[in-house]
């Protein structure tokens, strides 16, 4: 894992997303992520895959800036007296291999252009909910799995030679 810190912070400001977090481990605070747009639907947040640390500065876009505990989600009020905090970043679903975007409905996945086994799409649901389609056997089928948009705050790399990049596990 590759997390980061500012050396001065010179105008970052902590933008805050709505945004879908894909992986296999929970982000945590600190931790270089690839956040990529599409248009008006929300982001897609991942861990950085590099292996070594230039890679994974280079490859980054952001800095995890707060957790699910800081944000709107499971943040207990003090009069429960639980102040415990953590600072992680729940994953919204485990993979979406070859993401091809965003769809209001199941009808739309078949204006997709020469699909392949293996390629994933998100079908709108409800407010925040989207629904995760995978092509198989030449038809798209739905993987049975909800997944829910959260909120998520980042600071943007603007400068690379504002930020030391470090690997917490070396």
């Amino acid at each position: 894992m590759y997390k980061a810190k500012f050396r001065t912070a010179y105008l970052q400001r902590e933008v805050v997303m709505d945004a879908i977090v894909v992986g296999n481990d929970a982000l945590e605070v600190g931790e270089l992520a690839v956040v990529s747009s599409y248009g008006e639907n929300p982001v897609i947040v991942e861990a950085v895959t590099a292996n070594d640390v230039p890679t994974a500065l280079t490859e980054a876009t952001h800095i995890m800036a707060q957790s699910d505990t800081t944000m709107e989600y499971g943040h207990v009020p003090v009069e429960y007296r639980d102040y415990k905090y953590s600072d992680e970043i729940k994953v919204s679903v485990a993979a979406l291999a070859n993401f091809k975007g965003f769809y209001a409905n199941a009808a739309a996945l078949a204006g997709i252009s020469q699909p392949a086994t293996g390629d994933t799409a998100l079908v709108f649901v409800s407010d925040g909910v989207y629904e995760k389609y995978a092509y198989g056997s030449n038809a798209w089928a739905d993987a049975n799995v909800k997944v829910n948009t959260k909120k998520i705050a980042a600071f943007k790399i603007i400068n690379e030679d504002d930020v030391i990049a470090y690997d917490v596990e070396a």
